[in-house]
């Protein structure tokens, strides 16, 4: 009998199926596009997508709600950089108007509704602002420690 195949063989997975992307921004539908957004993780991306009932960004771990109700970065958590976060939420919050968004998805916690794409995108500002702070503090305690 064959066995199932539950997941990929490595020898199924060759190196012309394989490509680096680009930096990106990717368009993935006419509605839907992608952008590395590097910080908690190396590979963190953050998804936008457009509708008629309002635009949402699928932000995956790079932000989310914080506990007193502020778009959080959660610099504790990161895993890569927080220096490469706040640069990554900044950058984000400047993008072309093709970016705005009134609705931000998380990987975990609320789904955050946005007044507007203007508010959506201080908020942005305002947690990269966060984790800035942080990490001035973080920097300032491990060289006052030695």
């Amino acid at each position: 009998r064959g066995r199932a195949k539950t997941k990929m063989d490595a020898k199924d997975i060759g190196k012309e199926r394989i490509r680096r992307l680009d930096d990106g921004p990717w368009r993935l539908s006419p509605t839907t596009k992608a952008k590395w957004c590097p910080g908690f993780s190396l590979g963190s991306i953050v998804v936008h997508h457009s509708s008629p009932q309002g635009n949402i960004l699928f932000s995956g771990r790079v932000c989310g709600l914080g506990e007193n109700d502020d778009l959080d970065a959660f610099p504790l958590e990161t895993d890569h950089s927080v220096k490469e976060l706040v640069k990554s939420l900044r950058s984000l919050a400047d993008e072309s108007p093709e970016w705005d968004f009134e609705w931000l998805v998380p990987a975990r916690g609320h789904a955050v509704h946005f007044p507007s794409a203007q508010d959506a995108r201080q908020a942005l500002r305002e947690a990269a602002d966060r984790a800035e702070s942080f990490l001035a503090k973080d920097n300032s305690s491990s060289t006052s420690a030695t």
